[in-house]
């Protein structure tokens, strides 16, 4: 290598650089390092000067090597030497230690000099601080890292498709989700469909509509035909970014199969109350009123034999009175416990007549409109309703003081809606209008209706108050049909003097019993 001994040296014009050259590349704002036909460095620019913090005559020849991080200089060395001999440009990377003692990775590009005689003068190199590059692929790599790791602990995959649907880009944990062979980066999404139920085709199919049309979440569960002929239920979130849609998929088999053992013990469940209902309402029906009816015909044995005064006269109509009330309420505890002709007659007759006799002992004016295809449904699900429709009656009934009353059964889209909707004090809401909190009652509705992949929803202002229920619908069909049913009357001048004479309410029982 050549040495230097002042650093104000002019290159000559045979070395191809002169002092306008020189003056222009100390202004530069990169690095900038000449060297010689024999390796050796000749000059540097002045920023690469401040940024080791060393002089000319320190950095010439092979001097700037110091500065590089020892685990870098065999590989830098190698490469520098090679492309050298083979007078070609070359790029590369290494630390370099800056005048404050850090190492800095520099970006390092050299190309050959000639001159324009063709005669091999030696390199010309810019080198460029990238620190602030590799802290940013270093935090990149460890944030991959991270999310690969979260990634495999919740088994779940990711996949990349374009708008078109054609291919799905995924990764090694979504390879084997799909029962795809290891490797698989790249699969047809044409296949994988094929390995799809239909109808759960036609939901995935609407919903990415409306994801790559209206940028709406996309969120879907599906089962999949392995290639092993095993079936996994997976669970996909999707959105739309840069035209692109990315996604992730996780495998929800297990929590499918907790919820169908939970949906067959909740059927049971039900199922066992249904019976102890019925059980009941004949219990009531066989030996409560039998026994009553023995006590009521002895009352009118001994009303003939005795002679009473005008006030044993008018607290015997009385005991009368309570023994009528006794007797219409237990026929009525024992309708609503096991109402009979919803097995029979079917739900919207059933609970016409059920919305009669309630409208008839609780003096309120109730409207009811029932979609004649709710007959169609399932006996479980019939009953499933008949029951919501007695919780949201007896709430108005026990709360709301209401005069009136409009219960809704609706079937829109494949789904059932149950609304009740009264005029009378509502509950205590939250700022966003639904109850501060729900009774034993409304939970059971809730959790009823969640047995159908529905939900409940409740809005109560200061006047009135309305229950809507919707759940999922085995049938379909196209637009409703409505059927009315006469509103009902309030309750008799006649029943109620009686009912004060004897000092019961109208509807106590059915208050307490219909829950």
């Amino acid at each position: 290598m050549a040495d230097r001994n002042s650093t104000d040296f002019v290159l000559e014009r045979a070395g191809g650089l002169d002092e306008r050259f020189c003056e222009v590349m100390d202004a530069a704002p990169v690095m900038i390092w000449v060297s010689g036909e024999d390796k050796g460095c000749v000059w540097f620019n002045r920023p690469w000067l401040t940024f080791t913090g060393r002089a000319m005559t320190q950095e010439l020849g092979n001097g700037w090597a110091e500065g590089v991080h020892p685990d870098d200089f065999a590989c830098c060395l190698e490469i520098y030497n090679s492309h050298f001999e083979a007078r070609k440009e070359f790029r590369m990377q290494y630390r370099l230690r800056r005048s404050d003692g850090a190492y800095h990775w520099i970006d390092d590009v050299g190309i050959p000099r000639y001159t324009r005689d063709g005669i091999f003068l030696g390199y010309i190199g810019s080198c460029t601080d990238i620190t602030h590059l590799k802290d940013t692929e270093a935090a990149l790599r460890e944030s991959e890292l991270r999310r690969r790791f979260a990634l495999e602990a919740a088994a779940m995959g990711t996949f990349e498709v374009d708008l078109a649907a054609t291919q799905a880009i995924i990764d090694e944990q979504e390879a084997r989700l799909l029962g795809l062979p290891d490797g698989t980066r790249v699969v047809s999404v044409d296949e994988l469909r094929k390995r799809v139920p239909f109808e759960d085709l036609q939901i995935s199919d609407a919903k990415q509509k409306r994801l790559t049309a209206y940028g709406e979440a996309y969120q879907h569960e599906f089962r999949l035909r392995r290639a092993d002929g095993s079936e996994r239920w997976l669970s996909a979130h999707a959105a739309v970014r840069s035209n692109r849609i990315f996604g992730v998929n996780f495998d929800v088999t297990e929590r499918k199969r907790l919820e169908r053992e939970a949906q067959a013990l909740s059927d049971r469940l039900i199922n066992l109350q249904e019976k102890e209902r019925q059980r009941i309402a004949q219990e009531l029906h066989d030996s409560t009123t039998q026994h009553l009816v023995a006590v009521n015909l002895n009352l009118m044995s001994l009303r003939q034999r005795v002679t009473l005064t005008s006030d044993e006269v008018g607290l015997w109509d009385e005991v009368e009175t309570s023994l009528a009330e006794v007797f219409n309420e237990i026929r009525t505890l024992s309708y609503l416990l096991h109402p009979l002709g919803l097995d029979v007659d079917g739900f919207c007759s059933t609970i016409g007549r059920y919305i009669n006799g309630y409208a008839e002992r609780s003096g309120l004016i109730v409207s009811v409109r029932s979609n004649p295809k709710v007959d169609k449904l399932p006996r479980r699900m019939q009953r499933t309703l008949f029951r919501m429709v007695q919780e949201g009656l007896a709430n108005v009934h026990r709360h709301a003081r209401a005069s009136h009353v409009s219960v809704q059964l609706r079937w829109i889209g494949g789904r059932v809606h149950v609304i009740i909707t009264d005029d009378g004090r509502g509950m205590r809401v939250k700022r966003h209008g639904s109850p501060s909190r729900l009774g034993l009652g409304l939970r059971g509705v809730r959790a009823r209706a969640r047995q159908f992949g529905g939900d409940l929803k409740i809005r109560s202002g200061r006047q009135g108050t309305t229950i809507h229920v919707v759940m999922k619908s085995s049938r379909h069909s196209k637009g409703p049909r409505w059927v009315v049913r006469r509103e009902g009357t309030s309750i008799s001048s006649k029943r109620r003097s009686a009912t004060q004479r004897s000092g019961h309410r109208p509807g106590t029982p059915m208050e307490a019993l219909i829950r």
